[in-house]
């Protein structure tokens, strides 16, 4: 279900129904799973990078950065 946003209405708030919801259950495991296969066909060195990419990539999604517009 789609609404307009209450605070700035140029926002769509959207609202999944209980199909909606397990289908995207269901693509979230179908890509847990695929990963899971991928992670697993890597070597272990290959492996050792990803820790510290990880810690990076986790630090970027803290970062408070003003989105530019035009």
């Amino acid at each position: 279900m789609r609404e307009t946003g209450t605070v700035d209405r140029r926002q769509s708030v959207l609202t999944l129904t209980e199909s909606g919801r397990r289908a995207l259950e269901r693509d979230m495991a179908e890509r847990d799973a695929w990963l899971a296969e991928a992670l697993g066909a890597l070597g272990d060195t290959e492996r050792g990078v990803l820790a510290p990419a990880a810690t990076v990539m986790e630090r970027l999604g803290t970062i408070d950065v003003p989105v530019r517009t035009g």
